[in-house]
């Protein structure tokens, strides 16, 4: 018979990890529920096998959260807060926006010249 998954917060809260970080832990926990960070398992798998986790042992995203939280718990909290915000400025552009940039480069703005 199947266990029934855990909840984001229940992953969280079964984790090791330093009480600092908890509460950024749970909304990173949320949002990976809500595919607002790490949307599609590939994403996830590429995150993982960058954090020397091998991505054949990542069957489905929900299987992968436990491990994802168990990466994240040992980051400073100032570096969980920067993934949480770059993953989703990432899951608001969206795919096409993001192969630009890594295309061209960020986009830079230019201010208006100074019509005097």
């Amino acid at each position: 018979p199947k266990r029934p998954r855990k909840s984001p917060l229940e992953v969280v809260e079964a984790a090791q990890m330093d009480p600092d970080i908890r509460p950024v832990m749970e909304q990173i926990a949320l949002a990976y529920e809500a595919r607002e960070i790490l949307p599609e398992p590939w994403r996830v798998k590429d995150f993982l096998e960058s954090e020397g986790i091998d991505r054949a042992k990542v069957r489905s995203r929900a299987e992968a959260l436990p491990k994802v939280v168990a990466v994240l718990a040992g980051k400073a909290p100032a570096r969980l807060e920067t993934l949480l915000r770059r993953w989703r400025k990432h899951a608001q552009q969206g795919d096409l926006a993001m192969m630009a940039e890594a295309i061209l480069g960020p986009r830079k703005v230019v201010a208006p010249a100074d019509p005097r």
